[in-house]
């Protein structure tokens, strides 16, 4: 074989792994772009319908990266008549004002909520706290169907943290705010898109391994 022979099978086995490599780089966005943005409202009407488009009995928002969008979001759905009742969750890292939720609470209520339908919880300060201080409102107010607002790229872990802590109790669907400060349409264009991507899959697996069904249901 001559030089000019291997020169141009060289280049076409980097060809190959050029086009290769795109292939599957496009792929793993497409999955990591699916795995993180879950929609289970996609494809419903503005209002509620049926099956899957159901109204629920209530909406939940978690506060955390861009909170008046997700906020923005949970008044849209009760304004548009996906469920009667709101609960608003999250505490505040400065605890000399006002916790999150007390904040999304306020917003909600310039936005036309009525105060009577906002529920609130203060004092959880992760997902984990978020989901398990939902279910004890739920269980009080007799809640079994809720739609658990947050960004996209948090939506798949929310999920997942959410079903565990309503094991039993109902069901859970899960709307992501359309927009968010901290999440781009070109996320993977951004180092802090990636930097969100990669943490959510380290935190989602992490969840994943704790099981989906809360300690004491299993007694």
């Amino acid at each position: 074989m001559s030089y000019s022979d291997q020169a141009n099978g060289s280049g076409s086995r980097k060809r190959v792994g050029v086009v290769v490599f795109f292939v599957l780089f496009v792929l793993v966005l497409i999955g990591l772009h699916v795995f993180v943005s879950i929609d289970d409202l996609r494809g419903c009407s503005t209002a509620p319908d049926s099956g899957n488009c159901a109204a629920a009995d209530a909406i939940v928002v978690v506060s955390g990266g861009d909170t008046d969008a997700r906020t923005d979001k949970a008044v849209e759905l009760y304004k548009n008549g996906w469920a009667p009742l709101m609960i608003v969750s999250g505490a505040a890292l400065d605890t000399s004002g006002p916790s999150n939720a007390e904040a999304m609470r306020a917003y909600a209520i310039d936005a036309g909520i009525p105060a009577s339908a906002i529920l609130i919880d203060e004092s959880a300060r992760d997902t984990n706290e978020n989901a398990s201080g939902a279910a004890d409102l739920a269980r009080v107010r007799g809640v079994s169907n809720i739609i658990v607002v947050t960004s996209p790229y948090h939506m798949a872990r929310a999920k997942i943290i959410f079903a565990r802590e309503f094991a039993g109790l109902g069901v859970v669907r899960g709307h992501p705010s359309e927009y968010d400060n901290n999440w781009p349409g070109n996320w993977w264009a951004t180092p802090r898109g990636w930097w969100l991507v990669g943490g959510e899959l380290v935190k989602t697996a992490v969840e994943l391994g704790r099981g989906t069904v809360r300690s004491d249901d299993t007694l």
